[in-house]
């Protein structure tokens, strides 16, 4: 028999789940981390490299036990890329992969690290580092390229 109103809605609809608080002292270090970071990745999406390399070297200073060190490190790599600095880039990203090897960054330095190789000639390691990523995180996006540039 019916109702003039659908407790299943209520009953249904998704429980918000409690935001964690951070503590006073963190809460200023952690908003001007993330401003700092977010500054420098804005830099990099409009293409003043030389100026994004500049501001994630400092944040690398700022906040050297900082989550997004490892990112930070991927950013900087990839923006010499973009300056076609190819052999900064392979430092960078194989410091990344040397220091952060649990970092989910690390495919996609990987990745990174094979293509700046390509680019000045380096194609038997270019090849071996598409194979190591391949071989070492083969469900990653990162892999899926790679295949993709061993047929190539």
């Amino acid at each position: 028999v019916g109702s003039d109103t659908d407790s299943s809605v209520v009953e249904g609809a998704p429980v918000p789940l409690p935001v964690p608080v951070p503590v006073a002292s963190d809460t200023v270090a952690t908003d001007t981390e993330n401003s700092d970071y977010q500054e420098a990745f804005n830099m990099f999406k409009i293409g003043r490299f030389k100026g994004a390399v500049s501001k994630f070297k400092s944040f690398n200073e700022n906040y050297p036990t900082s989550e997004l060190l490892p990112s930070s490190h991927y950013w900087i790599g990839n923006s010499y890329y973009a300056m076609r600095d190819f052999k900064r880039a392979i430092f960078v990203q194989q410091e990344l992969i040397k220091d952060f090897p649990d970092s989910d960054k690390v495919p996609d330095a990987m990745l990174n690290l094979a293509s700046s190789q390509k680019e000045i000639n380096y194609i038997t390691a270019s090849q071996k580092t598409l194979k190591d990523l391949i071989t070492k995180y083969p469900i990653s996006e990162a892999a899926k390229k790679a295949k993709l540039r061993l047929v190539d």
